[in-house]
């Protein structure tokens, strides 16, 4: 069974105390970018709710990864079909291979 940790990250001057089996180091490098994306929000919306800045990051951290993911989806269909393609290609010249050793 795995030791849980405890650690305590900040965010927007809040302490938050966590405790789950995560490598601490991983968690503090997220907690910080978290933190510096919500000041961030907080500053352009010039507002000090915390409740409006968290579900607008919430809106922009989605948004970024729903990107990322349609990014990466079509980079594997291309990938994909650039494979089928040299799948077929390759065929083919066996196919035009094997014809020619026939006719020898």
């Amino acid at each position: 069974m795995a030791v849980l940790k405890v650690i305590i990250v900040n965010i927007l001057g809040y302490d938050y105390p966590l405790k789950g089996d995560f490598k601490p180091e991983h968690i503090r490098k997220i907690a910080l970018k978290l933190d510096l994306k919500m000041r961030e929000v907080q500053n352009s919306l010039q507002t000090k709710s915390i409740e409006k800045t968290a579900v607008i990051t919430a809106l922009n951290i989605e948004n970024e990864l729903t990107t990322a993911q349609e990014s990466r989806e079509s980079i594997v269909n291309e990938l994909e079909k650039r494979t089928n393609d040299l799948i077929n290609t390759l065929e083919a010249a066996l196919q035009n291979t094997f014809k020619q050793s026939d006719n020898l």
